[in-house]
């Protein structure tokens, strides 16, 4: 049975970004591919469809290749090969687990911020890799809630910290396309 614990001990910024880089090329097909699909399927959709069902269809769709992503990269990272394939079967497979741990964390989530935001930033530290417990160690929803608690444990403000990085860096991106889209 895959187990992300035995991935390894740990957490420096820098060398996770770095790893999600050359993870990313090291699978085109798979990382990019599953993007471009759901992208593809998105338009399809927007065009065919009302919006309330296109909506509905999309973050189906969503769930399914943010599984498939989580059990591609894993497969990579641990020196396994992920297949497209074999990443959006993994993703199907695991589409009702993914779809009851993403509402309880949004809920939970959801309420902490709402009562004073530290506990939704707590919840979001703690469950952090929820859903890729889901996916790699085929774990249910509390299963993979639980377990998530445990390997963040010592680890939280590095998440809190790299959460940030990421939003201020979409930010700046964001920023620079709506700059670049007004000129």
């Amino acid at each position: 049975m895959d187990d992300l614990s035995n991935y390894g001990s740990s957490f420096e910024v820098g060398e996770l970004l770095g790893l999600t880089w050359s993870t990313l090329f090291k699978n085109p097909a798979v990382f990019f591919g599953l993007p471009a699909l759901a992208s593809v399927c998105s338009f399809i959709l927007s065009v065919y469809l009302p919006d309330g069902v296109q909506g509905i269809i999309s973050f189906i769709l969503s769930l399914v290749i943010q599984g498939a992503f989580v059990y591609g990269v894993f497969q990579s990272m641990t020196g396994g090969r992920a297949s497209f394939g074999s990443s959006f079967s993994r993703g199907l497979a695991r589409f009702f687990p993914i779809l009851g741990t993403v509402i309880i964390y949004t809920v939970v989530f959801s309420l902490g911020l709402i009562l004073f935001l530290v506990p939704g930033v707590i919840v979001m530290n703690i469950w952090h890799v929820a859903v890729p417990c889901c996916v790699v160690e085929r774990t249910g929803v509390m299963a993979s809630l639980r377990r998530s608690s445990e390997l963040t444990k010592g680890y939280r403000w590095q998440i809190f910290g790299l959460t940030i990085l990421v939003f201020l860096m979409m930010g700046f991106l964001a920023g620079i396309a709506g700059f670049a889209s007004n000129a």
